[in-house]
């Protein structure tokens, strides 16, 4: 009897341990998906990202990946990523250039500034096992390199 139950607890954990591993993994119908996102986020107006990468929320590691979205900005060029499962990743690019009309310093009294239509995606890559499987625009290579194990 004791056999047994080991038997099937045995059983239990490696078809647990199977689905865990299939729902991690992304099929290539997943990927269709997220290539279809990216093409999106070409012209796509940065103030709105968040109904642009909400699309990926099935895909990510983690529920709370586009929550807290790290964007790194370097003269009027805006650099980030969203961590997906299977070791894959979107990268993209936004310029963000202040209209020339609004009031730029500590007095900046335009908190609309994105609304303006002014900041947009302009690249964007999907990477899987540090390869590159979709790219489109400007997204500069040092970057892309940078995210490549």
């Amino acid at each position: 009897m004791s056999q047994r139950y080991i038997i099937v607890l045995l059983l239990s954990a490696v078809v647990i341990h199977a689905a865990d591993a299939r729902d991690q993994g992304l099929s290539p119908a997943d990927i269709a998906k997220i290539t279809r996102i990216c093409r999106q986020a070409i012209g796509y107006p940065v103030a709105t990202e968040q109904n642009l990468w909400s699309q990926l929320t099935p895909f990510l590691r983690s529920k709370a990946e586009i929550d807290h979205l790290i964007v790194d900005c370097s003269s009027q060029h805006c650099r980030g990523s969203i961590r997906l499962r299977d070791d894959s990743q979107v990268l993209y690019t936004s310029v963000h250039v202040p209209p020339a009309h609004s009031k730029v310093g500590s007095g900046d009294l335009t908190p609309d500034i994105e609304y303006k239509g002014n900041n947009r995606f302009v690249g964007v890559a999907l990477l899987r096992y540090g390869k590159v499987i979709f790219r489109q625009d400007d997204l500069p290579g040092w970057f892309i390199d940078q995210h490549k194990h």
